[in-house]
């Protein structure tokens, strides 16, 4: 498991790039949306894609399996104003988190949507344009950014 507290601060920041970079990748690939997907050959819902990233990255152990809502528990800790690069992106619908995504920049973040529970095969994910996708940070009401990388602490 990835311990930033034997990281420098430029550490942390090269640590986060690359984060963004796996995502960034997953994304270049058409990799497609598939409810509770999180393989990069079968399709991705968005908390398998950032599962993915964050195992990539030795912040969860490989058996982990959370929801946006178990991301969100699991680092809200470290809950910032203001985004960089590398920040976890969630939203909150009543009492939990329903979607999250990776912010990357310029109030961008990549994330898989457009499909919904009944999106389990490419063919309806094609149907439904539902990708991994780079979309607007204020596309959905009240953003919840989660500083995992500890970028703004010094």
């Amino acid at each position: 498991m990835t311990d930033l507290s034997k990281l420098r601060w430029a550490e942390r920041v090269n640590l986060a790039s690359a984060f963004v970079k796996y995502g960034e990748l997953l994304l270049s690939t058409g990799a497609r949306y598939r409810w509770a997907g999180d393989d990069p050959m079968t399709g991705f819902d968005c908390s398998g894609f950032v599962v993915e990233c964050l195992k990539s990255m030795g912040f969860l152990r490989e058996s982990e399996d959370l929801t946006a809502d178990g991301i969100y528990r699991r680092f809200k800790d470290d809950t910032v104003q203001q985004p960089t690069k590398g920040c976890l992106v969630l939203y909150p619908r009543e009492d939990r988190m329903y979607h999250v995504g990776i912010y990357y920049d310029n109030d961008r973040y990549l994330t898989a949507e457009g499909g919904g529970s009944h999106v389990t095969t490419p063919e309806e994910a094609a149907e439904h344009n539902a990708f991994l996708k780079a979309r607007p940070v204020y596309s959905r009401p009240n953003p919840v950014f989660l500083d995992i990388f500890q970028i703004r602490r010094t």
